[in-house]
């Protein structure tokens, strides 16, 4: 472990600032990584790069997040193609007449999806884009909005985060003797999870007053989100509320499904947190894709919106418009298992283990996570590096820190996820919501910053054995006052 294991990491994020290309950032990444692995000689870094394409490239997991997305794609196309958008936004706009009403809805849509992060940013990023745009809203605010509220999934109990979660904290803490359900380390977590909180709280503000940090910024996202659509004849608001409740409705139906008979066949205690751990919650996610699919073809056809020749066409479109996301997904597979083989996560622990005492020991953890995200783009793979090693400074400063420094841990790898443009989510959101993603993450960058530097607050101040309270009064108090005095609005009325 060396300094060289950040280099894979440092070059993805020089390219992409230099280039703007996200997909060429990771690949450089990757070579960067191969080379550094192989001791900089050419030909097995050759060798190497290529295992570790091929490994990224036939990852089962991975590839059905990539079906996911396409069909995502391909679903949204289908009703973009139709003007059922347009049809949905008129129709909503009776109602959301003000920029104020309709980012509090796209809020509010956001925080129902709390069940899944991916869903959440290309559901409600893509319903709420003809809203957003009949109220001169701009899509980088529609993008910093959902990109953040979909954290909520990380919070929730009922969630395809929470079993995560739960089973890595477990894991660590049995290495300590200490024992106890997913439930029990998850809920005692729970309070600590400042970034995530305090990240809601600051969104909240943008919704309602319609000034943020990334004022000026906007204007060439607004025009990127503009799109020369008619609405259909015969297009209505039905035709994206049917196929989404039935996306939304069959995901929840079929967690819990599967989830119990996954756990009836293990013979595990049926509980709802396991529920959610035990069900193959991808593949459900792909199949009720595949249904909301059929539900939006079907009505669009039947009622004479789009002529049946043109849906194939239509959808093939909407696959293809995702397939360079898809491609950042593998590539950033890629690169966070390149990271893993060059130790970057342990090398930035050990960097920072002669700062330690259980005063600081939340804060750096915290800081510890969120750069082991930046260095391989990916939240749950930081965590699954960094909840070990903090488990173990934590039993040898106090034990009584343990539930702090796993929500310390889970907060700082979503965090870094905000501030790379390669991060899954990031690049979901920006196709959601129709941006780039460097330009998402360059326009939510000093909202990001303010909440970062609050949690990292409230990690201080827990650790100086500050009350509860007040770890969230003073970090709060600090954001709302950066919010009235620097956020400005952002060229839309509230």
């Amino acid at each position: 472990m060396s300094f060289l294991s950040l280099v894979p990491a440092l070059v993805t994020i020089a390219v992409a600032l230099v280039w703007r290309r996200v997909a060429l950032a990771l690949f450089c990444g990757v070579v960067a990584g191969a080379l550094v692995l192989a001791g900089f000689q050419p030909l097995p870094a050759l060798a190497g790069l290529g295992r570790s394409l091929l490994h990224a490239f036939t990852d089962a997991d991975r590839l059905k997040i990539v079906v996911f997305i396409l069909l995502i794609g391909g679903l949204l196309e289908l009703i973009s193609a139709s003007g059922a958008y347009l049809a949905f936004g008129q129709a909503v706009g009776r109602t959301l007449r003000t920029g104020r009403k309709a980012r509090l809805a796209a809020w509010g849509l956001s925080f129902c999806m709390f069940f899944d992060d991916y869903a959440n940013v290309l559901i409600s990023g893509s319903a709420m884009r003809s809203v957003m745009d009949r109220n001169k809203v701009p899509a980088s605010v529609l993008a910093y909005m959902v990109d953040v509220v979909a954290l909520v999934a990380s919070v929730m109990l009922v969630s395809t985060w929470a079993a995560f979660e739960g089973a890595l904290m477990v894991d660590a803490g049995r290495d300590l003797g200490l024992h106890g359900s997913l439930s029990d380390f998850f809920l005692r977590a729970l309070p600590y999870h400042y970034y995530t909180f305090l990240a809601l709280f600051l969104s909240l503000m943008v919704a309602w007053t319609g000034r943020w940090f990334g004022a000026g910024l906007d204007d060439h996202a607004y025009r990127l989100a503009e799109e020369a659509e008619v609405a259909g004849e015969g297009a209505g608001a039905r035709h994206v509320v049917a196929p989404v409740a039935v996306l939304v409705g069959s995901a929840i139906l079929g967690l819990f499904v599967f989830g119990v008979r996954a756990l009836q066949a293990q013979g595990e205690p049926v509980t709802l947190i396991r529920i959610l751990g035990a069900a193959p919650s991808v593949e459900i996610l792909i199949g009720a894709t595949v249904l909301a699919i059929g539900v939006a073809a079907v009505t669009l056809v039947r009622d004479g919106v789009l002529p049946h020749r043109h849906a194939p066409a239509h959808f093939g479109r909407g696959l293809g418009s995702m397939v360079s996301i898809g491609l950042i997904v593998l590539l950033a597979t890629a690169l966070s298992q390149m990271a893993k083989d060059l130790g970057t996560g342990l090398y930035i622990a050990h960097a920072f283990e002669r700062f330690l005492s259980p005063a600081t020991l939340p804060f750096i953890v915290f800081f510890i996570s969120l750069l082991v995200t930046v260095t391989t783009g990916f939240s749950w793979g930081a965590m699954a590096i960094v909840m070990p090693v903090a488990f173990q400074l934590a039993g040898a400063q106090s034990g009584a820190l343990i539930p702090v420094v796993s929500a310390a841990v889970i907060t700082g790898a979503v965090s870094g996820e905000h501030v790379v443009p390669y991060s899954e989510k990031a690049v979901m959101t920006a196709a959601a919501c129709g941006v780039a993603p460097l330009y998402h993450v360059r326009t939510q960058a000093f909202q990001t910053l303010a909440v970062i530097t609050a949690a990292g607050m409230a990690f201080l101040l827990v650790g100086f054995h500050v009350s509860l309270v007040w770890t969230y009064v003073l970090p709060a108090a600090f954001l709302a006052g950066l919010h009235l005095l620097f956020a400005r609005e952002a060229g839309f009325r509230a």
